[in-house]
């Protein structure tokens, strides 16, 4: 499916780039065009989207986990790729899910590839983790993990509460300076 879903990608943004609106129609050239941004979308989700329900059917507990919500795990390695998948945090651990490298009939819906338990945190906070994206971060005693969410950073209060922690909500600014 992914295959096909990359196909017809190139073909539509091939149809884009190299045949003018004019030979086309100006309707059909805008179809093309959101029919690629479907795509990108098809291929984003097909790629690295991992469910709650998928989650479940691997930690095989009853117990609800107390956040869960989409994030990118910030490698170590700057060469490296995000490692993108469903972070959990529940009474006693933060785990990240990913779907598994290879698809087959019988593979799992998604594979745990990391985790930490939570008696390792030290303290945890807000900032730029990757360019200008703003993300989490854990700090333990010998490392720093990162996490960038867009989601994760606009519920902090709801991450303050799944690990345990007070909620100080920051002080609002004006955005004015006074002057001197």
């Amino acid at each position: 499916m992914l295959n096909i879903v990359k196909a017809l990608l190139l073909i539509s943004v091939l149809l884009i780039i190299f045949i003018p609106n004019t030979a086309t129609g100006q309707i059909l050239y805008f179809v093309v065009f959101l029919a690629a941004m479907g795509l990108v979308y098809l291929y984003w989700r097909l790629s690295y989207w991992v469910s709650d329900s998928d989650v479940k059917s691997i930690r095989k507990t009853d117990t609800e986990p107390l956040l869960s919500i989409f994030a990118a795990k910030v490698p170590s390695m700057t060469s490296d790729d995000l490692l993108r998948g469903r972070l959990i945090i529940t009474e006693d651990s933060i785990e990240l899910y990913q779907l598994p490298k290879k698809k087959c009939k019988d593979s799992p819906a998604c594979e745990k590839t990391w985790s930490l338990p939570k008696s390792q945190v030290e303290s945890f906070g807000f900032g730029k983790v990757v360019g200008a994206r703003k993300g989490f971060i854990i700090y333990t005693n010998d490392d720093q993990i990162s996490f960038t969410s867009l989601p994760l950073y606009k519920h902090r209060e709801r991450l303050f509460t799944a690990m345990g922690w007070p909620y100080t909500p920051p002080e609002k600014t004006t955005g004015t300076k006074k002057r001197t």
